[in-house]
């Protein structure tokens, strides 16, 4: 383990966040756009979890902000680090009883208690990065302005993804459920970053505040405007690239508020890297989900 500087415990954080916003939206997603048990389980048949490697993300984060914190924020930071944890662990048990039991949890009922499971765990995560950049309590006004958007960016990624993913008439639902949360999410993350801008914008990471503010925003906008004109594949991709924007604007503001820290052997990280790029480009590029529509209206 060697000492770097402070942004490292920030990026892996933000990986964790940016790559697992699609499991989570899944899951919240679901009961919104599926309408049987067979859609439910289409929606499901998108989930890999364990496979793309994003909880070692999670746990080299949390381990190097709770290591990068200063002193007298160490009880507050581990309440944050052990809350987002927790309900990360769980989550990712759930999704993976999910994909292999679909049958179980394609129902309503459960499919809606995952969902809701989703949302208040996302809120906790939310109201816990609040905390690692404001340094205080778990509820605040920054937290609460997060938590609402990591659940809109993630229902609004999921459907995207789903539009994209998944055999009409599911997929169209999916599509018109991302040009309304879009919108939101749009509003909530220009909320984010306006309430992150004292910590970001008047440091070392001033230039990247504006460039990360700009490109997400645009990027954002014209995805709205390709999943508007079924273009739906540029769409997907250009929010994927909103999104990486978004969650390393939370990742500056993170890493103003670090100390030193401390990161895996290289070698560690570099396989860690590349599996996540070889995940994304298959979730990318692969088959759509085709399922049995018994919808006949």
């Amino acid at each position: 383990m060697n000492s770097v500087t402070p942004i490292w415990p920030a990026v892996f954080l933000g990986m964790y966040l940016f790559l697992e916003l699609l499991d989570w939206g899944l899951s919240l997603a679901a009961p919104f756009v599926a309408r049987n048990q067979e859609e439910n389980k289409a929606v499901l048949s998108l989930l890999k979890p364990g496979i793309d490697l994003n909880e070692a993300w999670l746990i080299f984060g949390l381990s190097l902000v709770a290591s990068a914190m200063p002193a007298a924020a160490g009880d507050t930071m581990h309440d944050s680090v052990m809350a987002v944890l927790s309900v990360a662990v769980v989550g990712g048990a759930l999704r993976i009883l999910a994909a292999f039991f679909k049958n179980v949890f394609g129902s309503a009922l459960i499919m809606k208690g995952m969902s809701l499971y989703s949302a208040l765990a996302l809120f906790v995560i939310g109201l816990s990065c609040g905390s690692m950049v404001t340094g205080g309590d778990l509820m605040s006004g920054v937290g609460i302005v997060i938590s609402l958007w990591l659940i809109l960016a993630a229902f609004e990624l999921a459907a995207l993804y789903g539009a994209v993913k998944i055999m009409n008439p599911l997929g169209e639902r999916c599509r018109a459920a991302f040009l309304v949360s879009s919108i939101l999410q749009l509003l909530f993350f220009l909320g984010m970053a306006f309430l992150l801008k004292g910590d970001i914008a008047d440091g070392p990471l001033s230039g990247f505040f504006w460039i990360g503010l700009a490109v997400s925003s645009v990027l954002s906008i014209a995805a709205f405007v390709l999943a508007r004109m079924r273009r739906t594949m540029v769409a997907l991709a250009a929010l994927y690239i909103a999104i990486f924007f978004s969650v390393s604007l939370y990742a500056a503001g993170l890493s103003s508020k670090l100390q030193g820290a401390s990161t895996p052997d290289p070698m560690v990280m570099a396989v860690i890297t590349g599996w996540t790029i070889a995940v994304l480009l298959w979730r990318l590029y692969r088959k759509r989900v085709a399922y049995e529509w018994k919808d006949h209206i």
